[in-house]
């Protein structure tokens, strides 16, 4: 993508290089794992507003990326799959930084893939109720039944697109 962006800049204005930019620009967010696919196709169905995708932030002179950010509601949905965050090492790094999130006015939820895949309508319920936003003018604003995608919404990324993180759970 990087590349795209690049030649874009240095042939300037020729035939095609707007409609690619749009394209560019709309591209799918940079997900790093199955699971964060799965929690963000989750998110954009019921209908909440694209959030931040792993977009680091320095909070306490620290650095910190976030899986999923909505940074007016200082909201953070992070994605716990179970190869990254089972281990006692990586669940004492994780306590550590939500405390520094939370310090900092941060508000942090955490999904399993349990929760993404099977209790997808409760998921939804507390996005919901720690504050992320809808989409103004959607269809989608609703709950979202456990086990089966939304009739009422669709993501914004297609099936290729969700198979193509660069890192699995």
């Amino acid at each position: 993508m990087r590349e795209i962006v690049a030649l874009l800049s240095r042939v300037g204005p020729v035939k095609g290089s707007r409609r690619l930019a749009d394209v560019v620009a709309t591209a799918p967010a940079p997900t790093r794992r199955a699971l964060e696919d799965v929690v963000l196709d989750l998110l954009l169905d019921a209908g909440f507003e694209h959030p931040e995708v792993n977009k680091p932030l320095i909070v306490d002179g620290q650095r910190i990326i976030p899986d999923f950010r909505w940074p007016a509601q200082r909201l953070i949905v992070e994605a716990d799959g179970a190869a990254w965050h089972d281990g006692k090492v990586t669940r004492e790094d994780d306590a550590r930084r939500q405390a520094v999130l939370e310090a900092a006015g941060q508000r942090v939820v955490r999904v399993s893939w349990e929760q993404a895949i099977a209790q997808r309508a409760q998921t939804v319920r507390r996005v919901e109720a720690a504050g992320a936003p809808r989409v103004a003018s959607s269809a989608c604003a609703g709950p979202i039944s456990d086990g089966t995608r939304s009739s009422r919404c669709t993501s914004t990324r297609s099936p290729a697109d969700r198979s193509r993180s660069s890192w699995r759970d």
